[in-house]
């Protein structure tokens, strides 16, 4: 939480005491922490100390941006009242153009830092001297090598060094048209008609499909291919077009040349601004070399607060395994109790029926032979009618 704290430009510049650059060590490891990202656990740190302070809305926005974006933020301090979006978007402009500041910084005290490792390695290179008999040490001379025009062996003055080259003529006529037909001019495009590629042949008549050409060299009209016509309008067109073109060629050198003073430019200033922000470099580094240690703890912190929650998971887990395998007993001897009933109740249902139809197979046979016991009265009573109207007819 230390590192996110501001921190003047005088105290640093205080506990820089004003020191020089540094070694490359000291600018690699700044420039890895301009560019390191924030963790997640920072992040939430972050977000835990300043929530009082942000509007609805400010930490999904947080959230949203990068890792390197939210350490630029982080870098800034604490949040104001009633942080919001636009608040954000300026603290991380604001970091941005300090890191982009101090890797320039960086970058040129490297450089200084090269150049003059590069002179002190750099043998320094004292040129022999010859002291001629009877002269004066101080009329030494240095030895150097003679230059080819001043040689002995050199060429006479004003001759080329080179092979003679064919001298070209001084007045060579540049043939142009302007139609296309007798008068006009025919360029050979291709090794054809016994000419050379490049040759120019003025028209002077037509015979049937042949152009008539000076010289005694006859072109056939419809086949366009190996020839075309030269027109003072085209040639003056390309050279337009050639105007054009170099006009553009030395604007596009003006402007790059422009934009390489503009870069020594910068690069004095730069040299200037190095020395006054030496102190303000060490510094920084001070700073940056605590947030990494501050930082290191935070990691160490929460590996051991993972491990415990590693350790509480795990005891959690087998407990619950515990738990499931009580709890699935439970039910299969629940489920057995409740087997084991189901078919008691189902026993005592058969006995029940059993004896109910009993009873009625009891009851029914005891009607029937009820029933079998009236009939036979009644066959009685019938003999007895019988044998009385028997009798009464006996009479």
């Amino acid at each position: 939480a230390a590192r996110w704290l501001p921190v003047s430009v005088g105290a640093m510049e205080f506990e820089a005491g004003g020191a020089s650059g540094g070694t490359e060590d000291d600018r690699a490891r700044l420039r890895e922490a301009l560019e390191a990202g924030a963790s997640e656990a920072e992040l939430e740190e972050f977000i835990r100390k300043n929530k009082h302070n942000m509007a609805p809305g400010c930490e999904a926005v947080l959230r949203r941006f990068s890792p390197q974006e939210q350490r630029h933020i982080m870098r800034r301090g604490e949040l104001p009242p009633e942080c919001c979006e636009p608040v954000l978007c300026k603290r991380l402009k604001e970091s941005k153009e300090m890191a982009r500041q101090l890797s320039g910084i960086v970058a040129e005290s490297a450089r200084r830092a090269r150049k003059q490792a590069e002179a002190s390695m750099t043998p320094k290179f004292e040129q022999p001297t010859l002291f001629l008999p009877g002269a004066d040490m101080n009329s030494a001379i240095s030895m150097c090598e003679v230059s080819a025009s001043e040689s002995r062996f050199a060429p006479a003055a004003g001759t080329p060094s080179g092979p003679a080259k064919p001298k070209k003529k001084e007045f060579e006529e540049v043939k142009e048209g302007t139609v296309c037909g007798v008068g006009g001019v025919i360029e050979i495009t291709r090794k054809k008609f016994g000419q050379d590629l490049g040759t120019r042949l003025r028209v002077v008549g037509e015979k049937g499909n042949l152009w008539q050409c000076e010289g005694g060299v006859a072109i056939v009209k419809f086949q366009k291919e190996g020839w075309r016509w030269v027109l003072r309008a085209d040639i003056a067109e390309e050279q337009e077009k050639a105007k054009q073109k170099e006009k553009e060629e030395r604007e596009r050198k003006a402007e790059k040349e422009r934009g390489r003073r503009e870069e020594e430019a910068s690069s004095r200033r730069n040299e200037a601004s190095v020395c006054r922000d030496e102190g303000r470099l060490k510094a920084i580094r001070i700073l940056q070399a605590r947030e990494l240690a501050a930082a290191r703890e935070t990691d160490e912190r929460l590996k051991r607060e993972l491990e415990e929650l590693a350790v509480k998971a795990e005891q959690a887990a087998r407990e619950a395994k515990e738990a499931k395998e009580a709890k699935e007993a439970k039910q299969v001897a629940a489920a057995k109790e409740a087997k084991d009933a189901k078919e008691t109740k189902q026993k005592s249902d058969r006995l029940a029926a059993a004896e109910k139809a009993l009873k009625v197979k009891k009851k029914d046979k005891s009607a029937k032979a009820n029933k079998d016991a009236e009939k036979d009265k009644d066959k009685e009573k019938e003999k007895g009618k019988e044998k009385e109207k028997d009798k009464d007819k006996d009479k």
